[in-house]
């Protein structure tokens, strides 16, 4: 048994109860607080105290009290996460919680150790970048959960999210969530995204097989539908004056680059080069134009109301916006 001494470690000061049993650590610094409320929340810390451990695994003391050391976890998120368990209070209300940085830190403690709860009090907060109706999807960027969100969890967000969905029954962020992992490469949607800290997400096979299905079947109702546009007879007419533009249009709806990839092309992109479309259309009427351009945002819309089906839940309107079910 080893006895561990403060001249390397720092005391939480909002989370150390002078009468607690137990002592964590992450990182250098130390959290006391109570086993019986840590056992009663977590799985996982249930199971480290009441299974046969190795010899070493609860060796190490901190004073009378056992001591845990989390590794791999940031002190900064293990202060937030017992914060929450601990005090009533502290986050009692996610939506009013400004920084961004406070739910990240709970929901990654809380997914690890099995504190469901908590859990499910914080997922809400990707609604903000995963919602129900296409207009805030196309605003997402703008909202103050992207930057701190993108920046833990990198291109992985998305897998990171529909894996919460799934673990929380949280079917109302699915949709959009499984939605954007499609523009994964095969060999991502199987083997998983790695975030900005080393941590790989991998999908649950059952959303690995959704989203391989939904990735082709939306690709191809793009180039047909969303796009088709640019294959209809009036707009042909005009490709023999100008090949290069109406190329350039054909390549993009393929999702061809320039170094002669292909790429999925997602049939919500708002990036479509409607300058060189205009050039193609000059010479026609604005009606011709003005349809185009109408068509172009209901197959928008329908393609956005297609996606709780492709990936196995109900419709939009369907899905009650009251929280994860227990």
């Amino acid at each position: 048994m080893s006895v561990i001494t403060e001249q390397s470690t720092e005391r939480c000061p909002d989370v150390w109860f002078d009468d607690g049993n137990v002592v964590l650590k992450a990182e250098g610094m130390l959290f006391k607080v109570y086993l019986g409320i840590l056992q009663a929340q977590s799985p996982f810390f249930s199971d480290m105290f009441t299974l046969p451990q190795a010899e070493d695994d609860l060796s190490e003391k901190h004073g009378d009290c056992p001591l845990v050391t989390m590794h791999g976890d940031r002190a900064a998120d293990v202060r937030v996460f017992l914060k929450a368990l601990f005090d009533s209070q502290f986050y009692a209300d996610v939506k009013s919680i400004k920084d961004v940085g406070v739910v990240i830190g709970v929901l990654k403690i809380a997914h690890k150790y099995q504190v469901e709860h908590l859990v499910r009090r914080s997922v809400p907060t990707f609604t903000a970048l995963y919602p129900t109706t296409l207009q805030k999807w196309d605003i997402r960027e703008s909202r103050r959960q992207w930057a701190p969100l993108r920046q833990e969890f990198g291109r992985a967000l998305p897998m990171f999210v529909a894996n919460i969905a799934r673990s929380t029954n949280m079917d109302i962020l699915l949709p959009s969530a499984l939605f954007e992992c499609c523009s994964y490469s095969f060999e991502e949607i199987l083997g998983g995204v790695s975030s900005p800290s080393g941590v790989v997400y991998v999908l649950h096979p059952r959303d690995q097989v959704l989203v391989l299905q939904a990735r082709e079947n939306l690709a191809q109702h793009a180039r047909t539908s969303v796009w088709g546009f640019i294959y209809c007879e009036e707009l042909l007419q005009s490709v023999a004056r100008d090949l290069e533009t109406w190329t350039r249009l054909h390549r993009w709806v393929q999702g061809e680059t320039t170094t002669g990839q292909t790429t999925w092309k997602s049939p919500l992109a708002k990036d479509f080069p409607w300058t060189g479309f205009f050039q193609l259309t000059r010479n026609h009427i604005s009606r011709f134009r003005y349809t185009t351009e109408r068509e172009f945002k209901n197959t928008r819309n329908e393609v956005w109301a297609m996606l709780p089906l492709a990936f196995g839940v109900p419709a939009w309107n369907k899905m009650k916006w009251e929280g994860p079910r227990e």
